[in-house]
């Protein structure tokens, strides 16, 4: 929750620095909206999904590098990049419009506007970051790179959330 609310928190930081002129107020219940998300849905899947579900199904021996790593590596970021994204997005887009007060309705069309936008600049950056962090990461400090980059794209799907 800390990681999305601090995306959020960036984002209305240089959404202020954009208008100088006329600087809008930071919005407090849309960073506590975004924590929220990340406590309440995306923290309990991430712990899950990481230390539990993608371990069993791809499981990995301690220290394994070079081509003995590329296969199950490429099998984590390809699992990443399917079930945990599209889980991420959909739940993300739909349930933040939900927060916000939408409708059923307007949470579809969120989705129908953003989720390929957001996916595929996923594509552009995450499978890099995972590739990096499943070959070479320790296992006990992958979710420590994950977090520091997720800051950032917690920003990225705040400012694509409320634009």
């Amino acid at each position: 929750g800390f990681i999305l609310g601090a995306g959020d928190l960036l984002t209305q930081t240089l959404e202020r620095n954009e208008k100088k002129e006329d600087p809008p107020p930071y919005n407090p219940g849309r960073t506590f909206r975004m924590a929220l998300y990340g406590w309440g849905c995306f923290g309990p899947f991430c712990a899950v999904w990481y230390n539990i579900a993608l371990p069993w199904a791809v499981p990995m021996a301690a220290g394994l590098t070079g081509r003995a790593a590329v296969v199950p590596v490429a099998k984590k970021v390809a699992l990443d990049e399917t079930l945990q994204s599209w889980f991420y997005y959909l739940s993300f887009l739909y349930g933040m419009t939900l927060l916000e007060g939408g409708s059923h309705k307007d949470g579809v069309a969120k989705l129908e506007k953003d989720f390929v936008r957001v996916y595929l600049t996923d594509l552009m950056i995450w499978p890099f970051v995972q590739a990096v962090n499943f070959a070479v990461v320790p296992p006990h400090l992958q979710g420590v790179l994950v977090s520091v980059v997720s800051v950032f794209w917690g920003a990225f799907l705040s400012h694509v959330q409320h634009s």
